[in-house]
């Protein structure tokens, strides 16, 4: 895979694809608001603004525990066919994963931070504003309101709803839905007087 060191690429603004779609058509040359240009490869599914900052070591799999298990009692994988759309001005740092999802989007909206290590499950809707911190875990199908803080090491178990403006705390484990504007803690993590 050659790459390529100059400011300008002709293909500026077009879908990409990464090494998991093991075919490299067209590339994308990202601002990067913390240093100079770089060449950002991004799969077919995934549409972001140019004012995206992804950093490098960023995974975007094609495929997530998309795993069910038949009738004869083997597993088998369930395709994930969807698309990620993030929103402008946000920032991904290294080694932070984004699942595919399964059949509709995945929603990264505007101003939002997605920490080093931070893990976004499939299918997962993320409003605008929002801090994700370091090596927190956001299972399949969680959706998160505007505004929201979310800990170092918290985890959101899948399907649950964090509200506008709600904080979640470090290491914090979420199995319920939590209301606008609440801070909630611990394992299994309660609001916090």
């Amino acid at each position: 895979m050659s790459q390529t060191t100059t400011n300008e690429f002709p293909f500026k603004g077009m879908r990409n694809r990464s090494r998991d779609s093991m075919e490299f058509h067209t590339q994308r040359l990202l601002e990067d608001p913390f240093g100079p240009k770089v060449l950002i490869q991004l799969p077919e599914w995934v549409n972001c603004d140019p004012s995206v900052h992804v950093d490098k070591f960023v995974r975007f799999p094609s495929h997530g525990m998309g795993i069910v298990k038949g009738k004869d009692g083997r597993h088998n994988i369930v395709p994930h066919t969807g698309e990620i759309k993030i929103e402008e001005n946000v920032i991904i740092l290294e080694h932070a994963t984004i699942i595919r999802p399964v059949n509709y989007f995945t929603v990264i909206g505007e101003n939002t931070v997605i920490g080093v290590g931070a893990h976004i499950g499939h299918n997962v809707n993320i409003g605008s504003n929002v801090f994700i911190t370091s090596k927190a875990i956001l299972c399949g199908s969680v959706t998160v309101g505007s505004d929201v803080d979310i800990g170092a090491g918290a985890i959101i178990k899948n399907k649950v709803r964090i509200g506008k403006g709600a904080v979640i705390g470090i290491g914090a484990v979420v199995i319920c839905d939590v209301p606008d504007g609440e801070t909630w803690a611990g394992n299994p993590a309660k609001k916090i007087q």
